[in-house]
């Protein structure tokens, strides 16, 4: 099991599990404060209500996608980004909010850096900025509705 407190003091919580599509699940329901307005939308797995976003206690997801590892301080950012592009493919969200979807992903991580390395304090926004052009880049067919698990098959 993991956790991270935020700016905040919300406590995000997960744990790893054996699955074939994911790798982690929520622990405990999860708000965070997102940069992304829209109409209100509530369902099973998630909230997003006047940029408050709720992560539902179940909630899976498969950590950060391409070629690098899940890190303490990726796995809020990518839980929260992996809402944002389902909402994106579900339709709750249109695809305009793709870049401030992606920008959450980088702020989030910026947020959640307190590992020293030997890099240094620019390695975090090394780090980061490399996540959100990847995304940016890369991410796109990740968005297409039905392009991945719909929200039936996400517990």
């Amino acid at each position: 099991m993991g956790q991270i407190k935020d700016k905040a003091g919300n406590v995000f919580r997960w744990e790893n599990i054996k699955d074939d599509k994911y790798k982690y699940i929520v622990m405990i329901d999860y708000f965070v404060k997102v940069n992304i307005q829209t109409q209100n939308i509530n369902n099973k797995f998630y909230s997003l209500l006047g940029g408050q976003l709720l992560i539902k206690h179940g909630y899976k997801w498969d950590g950060a996608s391409g070629p690098t590892i899940d890190t303490h301080n990726t796995m809020r950012a990518s839980c929260v980004h992996d809402v944002l592009y389902q909402m994106i493919r579900c339709q709750e969200l249109n695809q305009d909010k793709k870049d401030a979807s992606d920008r959450e992903l980088e702020r989030i991580m910026k947020e959640d850096w307190k590992t020293k390395t030997i890099f240094g304090k620019g390695w975090n926004a090394i780090r980061s900025g490399y996540f959100y052009y990847a995304v940016k880049l890369f991410g796109g067919s990740s968005c297409i509705p039905g392009s991945q698990v719909s929200n039936k098959q996400r517990y």
